[in-house]
């Protein structure tokens, strides 16, 4: 909060000040920055006075730009991508082979060298980092680089997790369309509508599974025009599926969702879903729940085998080329419900 009075130059007594906006140049680098800098003005006299506070705000402001300008990482970017391993200060910079200083003074607002910032920018990527750190991982103690080891194996997990999520989005109708019921394929809408199932059937195997996501799905655009979750379904022999819908169940049992388990059926063995999050009713409206309840109160206690049956009657099924995509028109066209 900046004080009511401010010693004037002018007038040679604290005064009574007022802030005002003006536009400003800040010469940073050698380089003149245009800024709207706030300014303390003495109401006794008019002029100027000096305001630590509001200058380094206009300093700050300046920086900023500059930054923007030069593409340098801001001191939250640089305190990210060190937190992000797990270092502290002087462990990231004796990793990078600087100065202890340098990348506390980066964090505290200090402009980076381009070549620096340009350096730290490429840490963002956990494959840079682990090639800095077979490199010169010898600088840090023995319990800094177990670290930054485990934060890497921990990232990588992650990051070959968004690259499947990234996968399935590209290979997903990218627009709403006839193919994907009117909506956007929404993952999280998809994986509570599985957890729902897998809550309210139990065992609940992964074929059954992929008909009550279809006759969700289908029945929902009957009723209303638009699907519940953004999917699209192919034709395959055992009846309508999520198109991709093997990367789909992985990309969501990794975000921790469910757990597809194994479990022998008769003579076979077979895969069974368990709920790992609960169900969340707010991410669907009052008739999607309807549509839902009303799947899961008639068709799931059906078997598999029997899901299957009822969903070669349909011509949503019988009228689709193998493995193309099956349009949502035939929504109109449901006998199981």
């Amino acid at each position: 909060m900046l004080p009511q009075r401010l010693y004037c130059g002018n007038c040679d007594s604290e005064e009574k000040v007022r802030v005002i906006e003006r536009p400003e140049t800040i010469e940073v680098r050698r380089e003149p920055i245009d800024v709207r800098a706030q300014v303390a003005i003495c109401e006794l006299c008019g002029e100027d006075v000096f305001c630590e506070q509001l200058d380094d705000a206009t300093l700050e402001k300046a920086y900023d730009i500059y930054r923007k300008q030069h593409r340098l990482l801001s001191p939250e970017e640089i305190k990210d991508i060190r937190t992000k391993y797990g270092l502290s200060q002087r462990a990231f910079a004796r990793l990078l082979g600087w100065g202890e200083a340098t990348i506390s003074r980066y964090e505290a607002g200090a402009l980076p060298d381009k070549g620096h910032s340009l350096r730290l920018r490429d840490f963002r990527s956990p494959l840079v980092m682990q090639q800095l750190l077979d490199e010169n991982g010898n600088a840090l103690s023995p319990a800094e680089r177990a670290r930054v080891e485990e934060r890497l194996y921990q990232l990588g997990e992650q990051v070959f997790i968004e690259e499947i999520e990234r996968m399935v989005m590209l290979a997903s109708e990218q627009k709403p369309s006839i193919y994907n019921g009117y909506r956007m394929l929404d993952l999280e809408r998809l994986a509570h509508l599985i957890i729902y199932f897998a809550e309210s059937i139990q065992p609940l195997c992964k074929t059954a599974l992929m008909k009550l996501l279809f006759y969700a799905d289908f029945l929902h655009f009957r009723e209303y025009s638009v699907s519940v979750t953004g999917a699209s379904y192919v034709k395959l022999p055992y009846g309508p599926v999520p198109d991709n819908y093997k990367y789909l169940l992985s990309t969501l049992e990794d975000k921790g969702y469910f757990a597809l388990e194994p479990e022998p059926f008769g003579c076979y063995e077979g895969e069974v879903l368990r709920p790992v999050a609960k169900f969340d009713p707010t991410l669907f409206s009052p008739d999607e729940l309807t549509t839902i309840k009303r799947v899961a109160g008639k068709l799931g206690g059906k078997s598999a085998s029997d899901l299957s049956r009822l969903s070669h009657e349909e011509d949503a099924w019988k009228d689709a080329e193998p493995s193309n995509r099956i349009p949502y028109t035939f929504a109109g066209t449901l006998r199981a419900i």
